[in-house]
């Protein structure tokens, strides 16, 4: 019986932690709710703050997760939620516009900190 329950546990922790259908059902949710949300996990570049000052002045919120898998955070759950949410974006901020701002926040993190290259 323990070890029933055991193995069911790890079982839905391994389901709910990485299906990237679930990932783009909660995205779908959130812009029902009129959020616009950018998932990110794992160790970040040292811009990551700044570029999620610029994201909130856009009305997009930068969600971050330290590792690979907390509940729902598996790593194709977050491909599929910001599959979703990524063409959302785009339709209002035009085509690579995420890659583009965090490309230019990087560079200018570098301009500013140049012993960081």
């Amino acid at each position: 019986m323990r070890i029933t329950a055991l193995v069911m546990i790890g079982l839905l922790a391994v389901a709910g932690c990485d299906s990237r259908e679930s990932g783009q059902a909660a995205a779908r949710r959130d812009l029902d709710h009129g959020k616009l949300v950018v998932k990110s996990y794992g160790p970040g570049v040292p811009s990551r703050d700044r570029y999620a000052a610029i994201l909130k002045e856009y009305g997009i919120e930068l969600r971050i997760r330290r590792n690979y898998c907390f509940t729902e955070w598996g790593a194709e759950s977050v491909e599929g939620y910001n599959e979703v949410m990524y063409a959302e974006i785009e339709k209002l901020h035009g085509t690579n516009f995420l890659w583009n701002l965090g490309r230019e926040t990087y560079q200018k993190y570098i301009d500013e900190h140049p012993q960081n290259k």
